[in-house]
């Protein structure tokens, strides 16, 4: 798979509400998360709390590359975000483990 295709999950998890921003929000948020994507710039505070994260629930977590994600949604300042569809979860872990999107899908 592709950035492209890591792109294209990514935006339809947001457009269908299936996706959690923020190191914050993902603690706080009553449903459950499948996979997180986080940014290489993510500072050391938000590191620990994706850590407490993944001892409390064991979601997988993977590093994009330093502003991919901000310049994918459009926001500036977005640095985590966590994917509440497990299926849409899945394809994203497979684009993963299939290959890292190394220019940031742009």
């Amino acid at each position: 798979m592709t950035a492209t295709s890591l792109d294209s999950y990514i935006g339809f998890a947001v457009r269908s509400r299936k996706a959690v921003f923020g190191a914050e929000g993902l603690l706080a948020v009553r449903t459950k998360v499948f996979v997180v994507l986080y940014d290489a710039a993510l500072g050391k505070d938000g590191r620990k709390k994706l850590a407490k994260l993944r001892e409390s629930s064991r979601v997988e977590m993977f590093e994009t590359p330093e502003g991919y994600l901000a310049r994918l949604l459009k926001r500036d300042g977005v640095k985590v975000i966590g994917i509440a569809e497990q299926h849409l979860a899945q394809a994203i872990v497979n684009t993963f483990t299939d290959g890292t999107p190394s220019d940031g899908g742009r």
